[in-house]
């Protein structure tokens, strides 16, 4: 069955057009959109990222993908527009994260991702160490720039640091605006509840695969923990996709939670997915009946949320929905994430729970470091009894009601 994919807006002079894979020009309104892919950009996704942009006045483009951007890598503008653009300034708006890599540029699409089987020995994407890193998005911006002469760009980014973590690209400026999370506090409400009973310690909800979140499902597989998980593998292809050679009781966790798949929490999975060992994991989808709904009674009775965000072997830092969603849901969290990504929720003006176990995991850099001070405030709160987690939550009451109301004062 094909699927609609447009993943490219423009709008120079104040027409939104959706520019297609033959870099031909359709208006958003007059585009009839077919079968649209579950896992890609919806038309109306464009329609509601232009909303939160309110009225703006000056050229931009929105792509809304993780690839690269076969349109921006062969567009062409002529003389007028160029001097146009160099005069007004061109704004590239990108809703997705940045997929980094540490090699030679590889050529990779939606079309093309199997191409990424060229970096099964890379470093950066296996081990967070990066050197002189790229990713996809911006080597299409570059592309742009040079084809066109473009010397005035600026490129959003959901992610902090993006200026100093790519030195390579240039002649474009960075800034940080998330319209993914801007969607995302807009679509939903804060209901105040305080939970009086306690079932599960922690949550830990997962979707698309990553080596990170493949450990740390295994690891509270050891405690008193809701987990959705629908990937299997043998304990071989979990030690390849690992950066870090896992102790006893993670391969211990492995064992049960290879032996459980699928567990689900708020999808349908129909059967586990089996992994293969190699960086194609990473785009390894579940076959499921419903999609994903994050805020539901999944939360419900249960205490603290583990956070697995977006990606861990990370150079920038950023929260996202999935760290929200605990918010949302009255809850404390620990995340797995990139060093600072607490201090990133909290200069977003979120408070966090230093006082009750140890944060200092955030300002771990070394990867495997980071991922074991987590496992420690995994076991930390895993001790508590039933009893003290209550009072444990009924005394940080301020702190999750604070977080909850100051969602909707953020300004992304």
């Amino acid at each position: 069955m094909e699927f609609d994919r447009i993943i490219l807006l423009e709008n120079l002079k104040g027409t939104a057009y959706l520019i297609l894979e033959d870099n031909s020009r359709v208006a958003l309104d007059d585009y009839k959109a077919g079968i649209e892919h579950f896992y890609s950009p919806k038309i109306q996704d464009f329609k509601n990222y232009i909303e939160l942009l309110g009225n703006i006045n000056v050229p931009y483009i929105m792509f809304n993908n993780t690839f690269e951007s076969i349109q921006l890598n062969t567009i062409m503008y002529d003389m007028s527009t160029v001097d146009f653009l160099n005069k007004n300034g061109l704004h590239i708006f990108l809703t997705e994260n940045l997929m980094k890599y540490d090699s030679d540029r590889v050529y990779h699409s939606r079309r093309a991702k199997e191409n990424f089987l060229q970096l099964n020995d890379d470093i950066g994407v296996n081990s967070g160490l990066f050197k002189n890193p790229r990713c996809g998005q911006l080597d299409s911006i570059q592309d742009l720039i040079d084809n066109n002469k473009l010397t005035n760009v600026t490129v959003y980014t959901p992610e902090h640091g993006v200026d100093k973590a790519f030195t390579r690209y240039k002649g474009m400026k960075f800034k940080w605006k998330d319209l993914f999370l801007q969607q995302f506090i807009k679509q939903n409400n804060i209901v105040e509840y305080n939970k009086t009973k306690i079932k599960h310690t922690f949550i830990n909800s997962n979707w698309r695969y990553e080596p990170f979140r493949h450990a740390v499902a295994a690891y509270l597989t050891n405690y008193n923990s809701k987990i959705s998980w629908c990937y299997q593998s043998t304990e071989e292809v979990f030690k390849k996709n690992m950066w870090f050679t896992p102790n006893k009781k993670l391969l211990s966790g492995f064992d049960k939670l290879n032996s459980s798949v699928p567990l689900t929490i708020d999808v349908d999975v129909l059967e586990p997915t089996t992994l293969k060992g190699n960086i194609m994991d990473r785009f390894a989808l579940p076959k499921f009946n419903n999609m994903p709904n994050m805020l539901n009674t999944m939360y419900n009775e249960c205490f603290c949320s583990v956070v697995t965000e977006s990606s861990f072997l990370d150079i920038t830092r950023y929260i996202s929905d999935k760290t929200l969603s605990a918010i949302f849901n009255h809850m404390p969290f620990v995340i797995v994430g990139p060093p600072h990504s607490l201090k990133t929720a909290q200069d977003m003006g979120f408070k966090t729970f230093s006082d009750y176990w140890d944060e200092s995991y955030d300002n771990e850099f070394d990867h495997t470091k980071r991922m074991y001070k987590i496992f420690d405030v995994i076991d930390t709160i895993a001790a508590y009894s039933n009893d003290e987690l209550v009072r444990i939550q009924q005394d940080m009451q301020s702190v999750l009601i604070y977080n909850k109301q100051h969602i909707k004062k953020l300004e992304l």
